[in-house]
């Protein structure tokens, strides 16, 4: 499902499910957001163990993520939550961030038409 697309600037990103391997790439990114783009986080996912639980979450079916990565980094994060519950197991939030260098380029549109059709 891995997609190239070209930004308003003309870099490219890979957008792709996020993967077991990207726990590292994954804390780099949350890390290197400023703490006021963090504020609107819903957990602290600069944290090893939540960025672990939100990878076996994909595994459970509980969410569906994605990211933009760039140069071997991830630049963006996306995902669809699921309530979970078998009554609303229909109804979903869609979740994003986009790391500020790559903000007002068009990513987050992308990222958002990708997580849609999840």
């Amino acid at each position: 499902m891995d997609k190239v697309l070209r930004l308003r600037d003309g870099r490219e990103v890979v957008i792709r499910p996020l993967a077991k391997d990207d726990i590292e790439r994954s804390l780099a990114f949350f890390r290197g957001l400023p703490e006021e783009d963090r504020a609107y986080l819903r957990v602290d996912v600069t944290k090893r163990e939540l960025v672990e639980r939100r990878i076996r979450e994909i595994d459970l079916d509980l969410a569906k993520r994605l990211v933009a990565v760039a140069n071997e980094e991830i630049v963006a994060d996306g995902a669809v939550e699921l309530a979970g519950k078998e009554w609303t197991a229909h109804v979903g939030e869609i979740r994003l961030i986009v790391s500020r260098p790559f903000q007002r380029q068009g990513l987050g549109m992308l990222m958002a038409r990708e997580l849609y059709t999840l």
